[in-house]
């Protein structure tokens, strides 16, 4: 494996591991909130950044938008990222409604519910390079 392919790789997975947490930030506030102490909004932020940067930046490099202009790509990609984290956090919110008040169970559901919309989204953006262009 190259050296550029290895940082590529992690850094993606250091912008789904913000995601994952961010999920859980979501769910069990309030731990979140006793864990992180007066910085919770400060992480909780910069969870959310990166976690719009990685995907961004998985959309930007797509094989699907090879053909866009730079300013179509860059429009294209943030318009995705931000559907996807957005959409997430929607998600999460309504769902944080419905879920019993069980700090576990939450914060087991949006472990899991991220890594289920990552590996949906993943799956769906080879799909479209695979596809589409």
């Amino acid at each position: 494996m190259k050296t550029n392919e290895a940082f590529k790789n992690g850094f993606y997975c250091m912008t789904c591991s913000s995601y994952i947490v961010f999920s859980v930030k979501i769910l069990a506030t309030d731990q979140f909130i006793r864990l992180c102490g007066d910085a919770s909004v400060t992480i909780g932020t910069v969870l959310f950044y990166n976690s719009m940067l990685g995907s961004g930046l998985r959309l930007y490099q797509s094989r699907t938008l090879k053909k866009a202009s730079e300013p179509k790509k860059i429009l294209y990609s943030l318009y995705g990222s931000m559907m996807f984290n957005f959409g997430s956090v929607l998600f999460w919110g309504c769902c944080k409604r419905l879920l019993p008040r069980n700090v576990t169970l939450r914060a087991l559901f949006g472990t899991l519910s991220a890594c289920f919309l990552l590996i949906v989204g993943r799956d769906f953006l080879l799909f479209t390079e695979n596809n589409c262009s």
